[in-house]
């Protein structure tokens, strides 16, 4: 394989859509002025503390009107996502069926963050389609848990359907923003959740890179100096039914930059992701806006001497 020169590697920031969306979830809602202060610090304390009783009970004794009490749902609901109180989650969205979509989809996005699990369950029972409830940048409870580190909100979201194939604002899919910050194990997930999706063998080598026993040679001679992961031959055939198409088309989605998740990977020195990454089909030789593929990326950080 030809490797041309390339220009340094330009490692960009880890996007603040995330932390953005965080943030105005958490500040989205506020007390209405009819509550007393006392009243207020009662029922934050019992939030703090997992107390649905005591929450619940000083809940039913406000002296608000409806359109207050519903303003006061809306903030016990975030601050429970906050602590982890899956009970009093329970609670609000069971007595109070017509607490706001909005105060639920920020519940969602801050309980998938912070892994609460218990709470994320509790709010897709009441509501399924909270699962790809996007924020305003477009991140989805999928995207949001998968920057957070939390592999079992992820698991979750798999198991009840989530979408792998959106994207957010900038065109970043989970796929890529696992790539991008070396959750190798949430990426894994994520490709087994697509081989299953479209009838792939969890043991199917998908990479055409690796297609005879000397290309996969090659790939091991250059490991040293670029790093590059070894991709084992593939099976001998895969199932007819396999969508093969399918799933390299979410492998291979690029961003609004033109990176891929094996781009972001090599950009950022995650050996742990390349691997499954190639295994599963990702084009080395796919440029981004700046021309750069991935190869030349692992060429020039060599070059760079920047360390993974």
């Amino acid at each position: 394989m030809y490797l041309s020169p390339s220009p340094v590697v330009a490692i960009p920031p880890p996007s603040p859509s995330i932390v953005q969306d965080i943030h105005q979830a958490s500040q989205g809602f506020s007390w209405p002025d009819t509550v007393p202060a006392r009243t207020r610090a009662l029922l934050e304390q019992a939030v703090d503390n997992h107390l649905q009783s005591e929450c619940m009970s000083q809940f039913h004794a406000l002296k608000v009107s409806l359109e207050d009490r519903a303003k006061v749902v809306c903030v016990l609901l975030i601050l429970a996502a906050q602590k982890g109180s899956h009970r009093i989650t329970l609670s609000l969205v069971q007595t109070q069926p017509n607490v706001s979509t909005r105060a639920q989809s920020n519940a969602m996005i801050i309980a998938s963050h912070a892994g609460h699990e218990r709470v994320v369950k509790e709010l897709l029972q009441h509501n399924s389609q909270l699962k790809d409830w996007p924020t305003r940048l477009g991140n989805t409870p999928l995207m949001v848990a998968v920057v957070g580190g939390q592999s079992e909100i992820v698991s979750t979201l798999l198991q009840r359907h989530a979408s792998v194939e959106k994207e957010n604002h900038r065109g970043e899919t989970a796929l890529i923003l696992a790539a991008a910050r070396g959750h190798h194990v949430i990426l894994k997930k994520i490709i087994n959740h697509l081989r299953m999706l479209h009838g792939v063998p969890a043991a199917a080598n998908l990479s055409a890179e690796a297609s005879t026993p000397s290309s996969s040679s090659a790939t091991k001679n250059s490991e040293p100096p670029l790093r590059l992961p070894l991709i084992p031959p593939p099976p001998s055939s895969l199932p007819q039914s396999a969508n093969l198409q399918g799933i390299l088309a979410i492998i291979n989605a690029a961003d609004a930059e033109g990176n891929t998740a094996l781009m972001h990977a090599c950009m950022h020195g995650h050996s742990s992701s390349m691997a499954p990454l190639m295994y599963a089909g990702a084009n080395l030789s796919q440029p981004n806006k700046r021309g750069m593929t991935p190869v030349a990326t692992l060429r020039a950080r060599r070059e760079e001497n920047i360390p993974p």
